[in-house]
């Protein structure tokens, strides 16, 4: 008589049940994106051939990708923090493979994204992040660390909203507003204390300042999300 053996699914198995369910519509994701990057680019190129002066930047149509695809991660990760937590709750996913499963999805589609804009920085020479005749890896590393830092920032905020509510989003927003108002005062103070440098290496600095960034607000995101209500 053959006996019914139950393997329990390893780490990794668990995480990667999280990104699938995560990416279950990959349309949305993957391919909408890049329908209306496209758009956005055939109108800039049709408004520069026209010569349209008042949409133009130096006579000339200022597009940029970048912009586009950090509003549209930012409002993925909320979607995917609102509406698939309590999903993979209820297939038995702990709190903490949900929130690791996550942000592998959120590295993945920052990859994505980051490789795409690159590859369109060969069609167009107006870029908020990244410039033309300058594309390499660090240029590429700005892009990732910038797509992951937009979602795990709304995912937290996401996440600070299952937990305390309009409270707690009242408290977040009055933090936020009071760190606006003091960062011109912030950026004055660090302006006259700082040296020349060169352009490598202010961007290498920022990238590792974003990047902590993102990453004390994942270990934030992901303390709030143990005790998080279902929405």
């Amino acid at each position: 008589m053959t006996s019914l053996q139950l393997h329990n699914a390893t780490l990794i198995q668990r995480i990667w049940k999280v990104v699938r369910i995560n990416l279950v519509r990959p349309w949305t994701a993957l391919v909408l994106p890049l329908v209306i990057m496209s758009i956005l680019a055939s109108v800039s190129a049709i408004l520069s051939a026209a010569s349209i002066a008042f949409v133009a930047n130096d006579a000339e149509v200022w597009f940029s990708p970048e912009i586009f695809l950090i509003i549209f991660l930012f409002v993925v990760a909320n979607q995917t923090i609102y509406h698939d937590f309590p999903l993979s709750l209820s297939y038995g996913i702990t709190r903490r493979d949900f929130y690791f499963g996550s942000l592998l999805t959120f590295g993945l589609l920052a990859l994505w994204y980051a490789a795409i804009s690159i590859a369109i920085a060969s069609l167009t020479s107006a870029f908020f992040l990244v410039n033309v005749a300058e594309v390499g890896l660090i240029e590429f590393l700005s892009l990732v660390v910038v797509f992951m830092a937009a979602q795990v920032l709304s995912a937290s905020i996401t996440n600070i909203y299952l937990r305390w509510g309009k409270p707690g989003m009242l408290t977040f927003f009055g933090l936020l507003a009071i760190t606006l108002i003091a960062l011109p005062a912030l950026s004055e103070l660090n302006k006259s204390a700082s040296r020349v440098k060169s352009e490598t290496i202010e961007l290498l600095e920022g990238i590792a300042i974003l990047g902590g960034f993102t990453l004390l607000v994942g270990v934030i995101g992901y303390l709030i999300i143990r005790r998080a209500r279902v929405a």
